[in-house]
């Protein structure tokens, strides 16, 4: 996987995470219950994986019996970016081209109410968002080869 595509994915996911953060100091973060040994960080004190899907922490608070309430925001972008990842992490043969604009049609999507945990994801677009990037679908087209020949 070339190095331009590891580092795109972190840029995304680094504005993604700054974003989420945002929006949880703005917006009604979730709380959920869970027992202490079901806890299974993704990253420590940040991010976790609740029933598959993650999951980042805003505060954490120890209750009776081996229970810890955990406020936070369900991340389902974030998720789409770690799916996308392991898929192409397994095909090296296959062209980059495809995998990248995916990346960044994922980056500047913005969310519909027909998506799971909308009303908890965040609305906000990124702060370095290209206003015409729609206009940029022309990526997935074929490259004619060779190029046509000016008489």
């Amino acid at each position: 996987m070339p190095v331009l595509a590891i580092l795109f994915f972190h840029l995304i996911q680094r504005q993604h995470r700054r974003e989420m953060w945002e929006h949880m100091e703005e917006k009604a973060a979730v709380t959920v219950r869970i027992q202490a040994h079901e806890l299974e960080w993704i990253k420590p004190g940040k991010e976790i994986k609740l029933k598959g899907h993650l999951f980042d922490v805003l505060s954490i608070t120890e209750l009776a019996n081996g229970y810890i309430a955990l406020r936070g925001l369900f991340d389902t972008q974030e998720e789409q970016l770690v799916k996308l990842m392991k898929q192409r992490a397994g095909t090296p043969d296959q062209k980059n081209t495809n995998y990248l604009v995916q990346l960044f049609k994922i980056s500047c999507s913005k969310h519909s109410a027909d998506e799971p945990y909308f009303h908890l994801a965040s609305a906000t677009r990124p702060l370095w968002w290209i206003p015409h990037s729609v206009s940029l679908a022309f990526f997935n087209a074929e490259v004619i080869a060779p190029p046509p020949q000016v008489v």
